[in-house]
């Protein structure tokens, strides 16, 4: 798929994100409350397929960041979001990758962010 279609696939899944286009992929920029309905049109839009979580993080201290990948389209694409402070919470991401529970984990150890809805702290 050329990038293209997938530029126009994201700006159709995710109407309200900010994208930035870089050398090392496309970056969704949402607001907070549109982060968890955003993975979820992703992870389920049958064109995208973006079923892979490669990462999931907070980075500088401000953003929440999930890498995702698909195989049906040669793209890294990412989401950001600003990382809610220590006293909020963000919705859990495990019921779509079990894998998240780590991820999570970490975000709860090293940042204090807590998740809703996940199985571990």
């Amino acid at each position: 798929m050329h990038k293209e279609q997938v530029l126009a696939l994201l700006k159709q899944e995710a109407p309200n994100a900010k994208i930035d286009i870089a050398e090392f992929g496309i970056t969704l920029e949402v607001p907070s409350s549109d982060w968890l309905s955003t993975i979820e049109k992703l992870y389920n839009s049958p064109q995208l397929k973006l079923k892979k979580l490669k990462v999931l993080t907070v980075r500088a201290n401000t953003f929440l960041w999930a890498e995702l990948g698909s195989e049906l389209i040669n793209e890294r694409v990412s989401i950001s979001c600003p990382a809610p402070s220590s006293e909020n919470k963000i919705p859990s991401i495990q019921y779509l990758w079990p894998l998240a529970d780590w991820f999570e984990r970490e975000i709860f150890s090293v940042w204090g962010i807590k998740i809703e809805g996940a199985e571990s702290p």
